[in-house]
């Protein structure tokens, strides 16, 4: 039972470096007053934000750790990403090339400045997942 328990721990470790990283990128636990409306405007904005450098945090990390081995740092990666999202806006403005290139320079910039000191004998979080996919793989067999 410790070993099944342990790695989910470790998956819910990462959940609580991914909100410290929102907190500190984008600064969510910092509102001034404002009306209602624009608040919500300001909370959807933020939220799509997050959404989007998560969403391609974790394909660019999934992309280098799968083809490269690299394992990059979460936060390391969010940060990077939410800097490209003023050229990522402009690059849908001009289209699928334009996009391309920008999510190119986006994965050098990742894998350049993101990576992550890995700590021997410790598993990464793709590790994690893997095993604990193949444990349920195996039970529903």
């Amino acid at each position: 039972m410790k070993k099944e328990i342990q790695p989910l721990y470790t998956l819910r470790w990462q959940i609580e470096i991914l909100f410290k990283a929102w907190k500190s990128i984008y600064d969510i636990n910092k509102v001034k007053k404002m009306k209602v409306e624009r608040f919500e405007c300001h909370l959807y904005g933020t939220l799509i934000s997050l959404l989007i450098t998560s969403t391609l945090a974790f394909k660019i990390r999934e992309f280098l750790y799968l083809k490269k081995e690299k394992e990059i740092s979460e936060f390391k990666a969010i940060s990077i990403i939410k800097e490209f999202l003023a050229s990522l806006y402009q690059a849908l403005m001009e289209g699928g090339e334009a996009i391309l290139a920008n999510i190119e320079v986006m994965l050098e910039q990742v894998e350049k400045n993101g990576q992550k000191a890995k700590r021997l004998k410790k598993r990464t979080p793709f590790e994690i997942l893997l095993g604990v996919f193949e444990q349920s793989n195996m039970k529903a067999a």
